[in-house]
């Protein structure tokens, strides 16, 4: 957990701009103010950072363009590194292929019985049926192998796509930034774009494999982009919120005050009672940045921010195209279907008990069986998602259209404010870096107490 913390804090420092406070980070990233802080020391220890520490004792980390470069592994370290990445990669894709194959594979061996009983049946064994079973023989193999010689070709294209999507995504952010009057609706297409990419195409095996366990959870990144969201609101709101403000991100349900605990320890927060006696919380932390034109971060961030509230995004049940499957359900429910065949065949009828018959059985079985759980638990996944988002929707209403009372309330965080601006670590008015000498910075500090105590002396004559 800490090395994925540190590459998190290192990925924020560089979209950051190599400058910043522990409250950007955790703005940034959503992780606690302790852990940004501790991380930060870190890195700086580690990659050559320096310190700067403004007149008001406030704190902000600079680092080099290219410090990541301090932690890339060398010698023997680094080439074991790579060669486990793509032993790694391998062993996975192989895993993940393997379903398919022993799909294809089940699936020959009831072509071949049938084909077997067949000419066993009719008794006839003439050219015309081998040439039939060779036919089929052929197209298996001639599957199998196109798909072990391009299985790269799949994720390639879905990277490609990838950049094509993000460059459009920058150009409609660099309109919206310009004025352009097609902004919103190039942003209004974003979701279609981003849709049109998740459906890719992808080799057979590969296609199997996301039948069976679909393409992992659309909510991945939730818990990250909910306490960014919280900084950012807490920020927004002057460092003083009222739980109303974060119910949109943390859910509605914070009826008991206790529920914001969490969030008072992650961004070293504290209650405070308004003139009316309602309960304000104070962030003072986070009101420290290092730049005080930045903006929030991350789309995912920026697009809940937009909208008001966190929305948890509905499973799918795979992000390939309804053609790319077709060749798995038929491929599956013929399998599925010989399989039994087979298993009444030989256990009914011949009376051969035979385990290799079984495990082909159970195995067609569990190809059907699993989709369709995970098919139905998403459908109630699904389901509970929309109750929260909906929840979520109308705590955001309250905000940000709240009646007269509820305006009264939120107003009350204005007690609080003038203690509790933005304050900025100014690169000029720094008190002290790690970045000189003592000499060097006493004497530009000795030189201003001297010109200030002459202008005192020039006031007062």
């Amino acid at each position: 957990m800490l090395r994925e913390d540190k590459q998190t804090v290192i990925r924020a420092i560089g979209d950051l701009g190599h400058r910043v406070t522990a409250a950007d980070v955790a703005s940034k990233t959503g992780l606690s103010l302790a852990i940004s802080n501790q991380m930060l020391n870190t890195i700086a220890a580690e990659a050559g950072g320096h310190l700067e520490v403004s007149a008001e004792g406030d704190i902000a980390y600079r680092f080099k363009i290219g410090f990541q470069t301090a932690y890339l592994a060398t010698g023997l370290r680094a080439f074991l590194t790579a060669a486990w990445t793509r032993i790694f990669a391998v062993i996975f894709y192989l895993l993940k292929i393997s379903f398919g194959l022993f799909l294809i594979i089940s699936l020959l061996i009831v072509v071949l019985a049938f084909s077997v009983l067949t000419v066993l049946s009719s008794g006839l064994g003439n050219e015309r049926e081998d040439f039939r079973l060779g036919e089929m023989l052929q197209f298996f193999n001639l599957l199998i192998v196109r798909d072990l010689l391009f299985w790269g070709s799949a994720g390639q294209q879905a990277r490609r796509n990838q950049q094509i999507l993000a460059q459009e995504k920058r150009a409609a952010r660099k309109s919206a930034a310009n004025g352009d009057t097609e902004a919103e609706d190039e942003k209004d297409s974003e979701a279609s774009t981003e849709k049109a990419v998740a459906v890719k195409e992808g080799s057979f095996f590969i296609n199997c494999f996301s039948f069976l366990f679909g393409d992992g959870s659309p909510n991945l990144h939730l818990e990250e982009t909910k306490w960014q969201l919280v900084a950012q609101t807490i920020r927004e709101q002057g460092g003083v919120v009222m739980k109303e403000h974060l119910a949109p991100f943390l859910g509605p349900d914070l009826d008991d005050q206790e529920s914001i605990l969490p969030v008072l320890s992650r961004f070293d927060g504290r209650p405070a009672v308004t003139s009316n006696g309602n309960i304000a919380y104070i962030f003072p932390s986070l009101q420290v940045t290092s730049d005080t034109d930045r903006q929030p971060n991350s789309e995912e961030s920026v697009a809940a921010l937009r909208q008001g509230y966190l929305e948890e995004k509905r499973w799918t049940f795979s992000d390939l195209s309804e053609h790319s499957l077709k060749s798995v359900y038929i491929i599956a429910g013929l399998n599925l279907f010989g399989t039994w065949w087979m298993y009444v065949l030989f256990n009914r009828i011949f009376q051969l008990h035979l385990l290799w018959v079984d495990l082909l059985a159970i195995y067609g079985t569990l190809f059907v069986v699993i989709p369709t759980m995970r098919q139905v638990w998403q459908n109630i996944e699904n389901g509970r998602f929309a109750k929260r988002n909906a929840a979520r929707a109308k705590a955001a209403d309250v905000v940000s259209q709240p009646d007269e009372e509820m305006r009264e309330k939120l107003a009350e965080c204005a007690e609080f404010s003038p203690a509790l601006q933005l304050r900025a670590v100014a690169a000029d008015q720094l008190a002290y870096t790690t970045d000189q000498t003592n000499l060097e910075q006493n004497f530009p500090q000795e030189q201003k107490k001297s010109e200030s105590e002459s202008e005192n002396d020039e006031e007062s004559k």
